[in-house]
């Protein structure tokens, strides 16, 4: 099985105001060439957009892809696969909104 992404750079901050208490969290990913992620869901609204290379996004609408400068959304509840099949690195930032104290990423079993 090829590896997973890199995390590069990972800030969360905590989000009052709201009705309820969020987390923000934000990373930055590199995936090599060949690097997937497990079928994983997100415990909130997610929003990742490709700073470099090309990405897929496997999920039960099918295969999306996407290049640099282009954006996914990332349900709560709804499973994935996103990955790098291509021969040259690919760079993600992601934002996932999250009620406190739910887990940031969950991997099916």
């Amino acid at each position: 099985m090829p590896p997973g992404p890199t995390t590069v750079n990972r800030s969360n901050f905590e989000v009052a105001g709201m009705p309820a208490q969020y987390d923000l969290h934000q990373l930055i990913l590199d995936f090599a060439p060949g690097a997937f992620t497990p079928e994983h869901t997100h415990g909130g609204p997610g929003f990742a957009t490709v700073l470099a290379g090309q990405m897929v996004v496997r999920d039960r609408s099918g295969n999306r892809a996407f290049k640099a400068g282009e954006t996914w959304r990332e349900a709560p509840g709804e499973y994935a696969v996103v990955g790098n099949p291509h021969s040259a690195p690919a760079r993600v930032a992601v934002s996932f909104m999250v009620p406190k104290g739910t887990a940031l990423t969950t991997n099916r079993n």
